[in-house]
């Protein structure tokens, strides 16, 4: 039998460092996306609530790095918040909510490198249905003077029942003063006949106000003159001559005079039957 031996050599190398005594440091990376900056955290200014909807405003110290906000909402103070809506601009309208039924929210701001911020402190807002009404609805008005009711909509068990409200016959509600809540109120319209609107807002004790809400009626304070004619016993009149005027305005009630030149001014005119009136009430 043949035999094979093997042999095995061993080598051993050595890497001498001539010289080299400088300690090396560990390497370093960054993301060049990354600044470095928490993006500021915003303050929650204003809280509107309307019909189904709440509408939040917000205010940021340095907006240079901020491309976008994310919106969160809460069934209550502490549990988790979601996400529910992103806004380029420093306000967001959240929609479809349950009127009566309180919501909390936070926003936090996006940097342009997508990194997200502190959130703000949450708000609370009970979104709701706010109304006002003219003379209980009705279509005309014959008086500047006029009734206002107000009406607020679910209130929750944790709201307080105080609210206040705004009125002012300008939408820009210009020189208006909040007022505790009445059930009803007088007020004055504008003067001029023509369609007039009242504006009013709500709010309630933690200080949110409501959208604007309206109502509109039509002041009518002249009627139309549908037909005018006089009767005379003679064609030329003297002192002590009797003379009949007849207006017909198809609208009852109100006041209606008449002028003969300079002569006799403001006669008035009568609808009661009397004074030569044949018919009471028939306008």
């Amino acid at each position: 039998m043949r035999r094979m031996r093997y042999f095995i050599w061993t080598f051993s190398a050595a890497v001498i460092l001539g010289g080299c005594t400088k300690e090396h440091e560990a390497p370093t990376a960054s993301n060049p996306l990354d600044t470095g900056r928490i993006p500021p955290t915003p303050k929650i200014e204003s809280v509107i609530v309307g019909n189904r909807r709440v509408t939040l405003t917000w205010t940021v110290d340095d907006t240079s790095a901020i491309s976008k906000y994310n919106i969160f909402r809460s069934d209550s103070a502490d549990a988790d918040y979601r996400l529910v809506g992103s806004s380029s601009i420093r306000t967001y309208t959240d929609r479809g909510l349950v009127n009566g039924k309180r919501y909390f929210y936070k926003v936090a701001s996006v940097d342009t490198s997508g990194l997200e911020g502190y959130k703000s402190e949450y708000v609370s807002a009970v979104p709701n249905i706010f109304s006002v009404t003219i003379n209980g609805g009705m279509e005309f008005t014959n008086s500047r003077s006029v009734v206002l009711t107000f009406s607020v909509g679910l209130v929750p068990q944790d709201q307080t029942a105080e609210w206040w409200i705004k009125v002012s016959n300008d939408p820009s509600f210009e020189g208006a003063t909040w007022e505790p809540l009445p059930v009803m109120k007088q007020w004055q319209l504008t003067p001029g006949d023509g369609e007039k609107v009242v504006y009013v807002k709500f709010q309630d004790s933690e200080g949110n106000e409501s959208s604007t809400v309206s109502d509109r009626i039509i002041l009518d304070t002249v009627a139309y003159i549908e037909s005018f004619s006089f009767q005379a016993e003679s064609s030329v009149l003297e002192p002590g001559d009797v003379v009949h005027f007849r207006l017909k305005a198809g609208e009852t009630g109100g006041r209606a005079t008449v002028d003969i030149g300079d002569v006799k001014v403001g006669i008035p005119l009568r609808d009661d039957g009397t004074e030569g009136d044949s018919e009471p009430g028939d306008g």
